[in-house]
Order: C-alpha cells, then structure tokens, then sequence
C-alpha cells in the first residue's frame, strides 16, 4: 500500500495542501485494481508490483486535465 509521504514522491508535491485529494485516491486504489484484474487488496499488500502499479494510477488521476482527450 502506498502511503501519503509516498504518494507525495510520486507526484513531486513539496506541500501538504493536496493531502485530502490523494488520500482519497489512494482509497480507491486498491478497489480499481482489484476490479480490474481480480488481484485482492490483501493479495495487492503482498505484491511490489501492485505499488507500481498504484503509483501509475496516481498520477494519471491526479494530472487528469492534463491527459490527452
């Protein structure tokens, strides 16, 4: 599971002011991958590639005005 500090890596945020946000991202995570794939939270916990995969998801919800339409 990716924690807040992190998260904060991930996206090169210096400042907390965007905490709210990326906790509730950071919520929703493990339910998308698991809806996408059928990987469990629990099986996600165990798995290095699910934080990787986690950070990705981030940052493209994070800077989605920037993604091409």
């Amino acid at each position: 599971m990716i924690t807040l500090e992190q998260a904060r890596e991930a996206l090169r945020l210096d400042n907390t002011d965007n905490d709210a946000i990326i906790a509730g991202l950071l919520e929703a995570i493990p339910d998308y991958i698991e809806l996408c794939t059928g990987v469990t939270a629990q099986q996600q916990a165990e798995e290095p590639l699910a934080d990787t995969a986690g950070k990705f998801l981030l940052i493209l919800w994070y800077n989605a005005e920037r993604a091409d339409g």
